[in-house]
């Protein structure tokens, strides 16, 4: 997360001599930032499964995001033997989740003890769509597909307020 002053107005390094009415306009200013990147998360298989090889792909795509080839079902001879539940392997993520969220506000001082904030914030400020993990669920026959973004992060959300403090 970064804040940062916006340089104009009375005493700063853009318009140091505004007027008063120029000042309430533009100077006081405040910007700040938060931004998340995330690695994809570790997939999770449920099922019994064997790999025969890294099912790491070069130019991933929606359709195709891990070698489905290298998975096969365990030998039912094999399904007696107790192994670990849910199964993972190195190197077999979900997409990257990133999103940056910024604000803008100012505050105005109206007597000693009555000040006003007006704000502008963006959620998600440059509309990155996130993708959810691929299907991990071999009887699907979208098995190592993405096919839907992820719930918890929206689209571009923009909203505005005013907070009076006395």
């Amino acid at each position: 997360a970064v804040t940062y002053q916006l340089p104009f107005g009375r005493g700063q390094w853009l318009l140091p001599n505004a007027g008063p009415a120029l000042n309430l306009l533009v100077g006081g200013w405040r910007a700040t930032s938060t931004a998340r990147w995330y690695s994809g998360r570790l997939l999770q298989f449920t099922q019994s499964l064997t790999i025969s090889r890294t099912p790491w792909i070069d130019g991933r795509t929606l359709e195709r995001w891990f070698d489905t080839a290298a998975f096969s079902r365990v030998p039912d001879s094999d399904r007696n033997v107790p192994r670990s539940s849910p199964y993972t392997w190195d190197g077999v993520v979900g997409p990257r989740t990133s999103q940056m969220d910024a604000t803008l506000s100012k505050s105005f001082r109206l007597r000693e003890r009555l000040r006003l904030e007006g704000r502008f914030e963006a959620y998600n400020a440059l509309n990155h769509l996130n993708w959810d993990n691929p299907i991990v669920d071999f009887n699907n026959t979208n098995f190592g597909k993405v096919i839907s973004k992820r719930t918890a992060y929206i689209g571009r959300e923009i909203q505005y307020g005013i907070k009076l403090s006395f």
